[in-house]
């Protein structure tokens, strides 16, 4: 356990340990293990792997430059690797489908990065014991479903002023 904390932090290691749980549970019920098909079949498209070879080989060669700039060395692998899996891989998804004009891209880099840097800040500088983190995680992605659901909706509209986080985007 000892090596395994030297890598990830305890809200890491809490994020691995409901994946592990969730995809054991899902390969248990006939409803997940649809679902794993689905998203299998979905995942390894013709389209998706050209994305992906897309998406890959700007993030490589960024990711070079940098290291041969002089920005990037392998102390910062497991960063990278988790900043392109839970922010570029779904900003990169976000601009496929809605870019229209150049104002998006302008408007979608203030956004980001207002959230983003609070986000990075509480992430990165506050980790708890273990115990706690196995617990914040369910409720963290709890929270993110409900806000993500309830601001789909003119119905839910109380909900998702109670979900907003346009407190924390102002203090940027």
């Amino acid at each position: 356990m000892e090596a395994l904390q030297e890598v990830f932090n305890n809200r890491e290691i809490a994020l691995g340990c409901w994946i592990i749980i969730s995809i054991i549970f899902g390969l248990f019920t006939k409803a997940g293990r649809e679902f794993f098909k689905s998203v299998v079949i979905i995942v390894f498209s013709r389209k998706m792997i050209f994305l992906y070879t897309i998406y890959l080989s700007f993030f490589s060669l960024t990711v070079f430059y940098l290291y041969h700039a002089g920005f990037w060395d392998w102390l910062l692998l497991k960063d990278t690797v988790f900043w392109g899996m839970f922010v570029f891989i779904p900003l990169f998804s976000k601009t496929i489908m809605q870019a229209k004009d150049a104002r998006y891209f302008i408007k979608l880099i203030k956004d980001n990065f207002r959230l983003i840097v609070v986000i990075e800040f509480i992430l990165n500088f506050w980790t708890f014991n273990l115990a706690i983190e196995i617990l914040i995680v369910p409720i963290a992605f709890l929270l993110g479903g409900v806000y993500a659901v309830a601001s789909r909706d003119e119905r839910t509209a109380v909900v998702n002023k109670l979900t907003q986080l346009s407190q924390l985007e102002n203090l940027c």
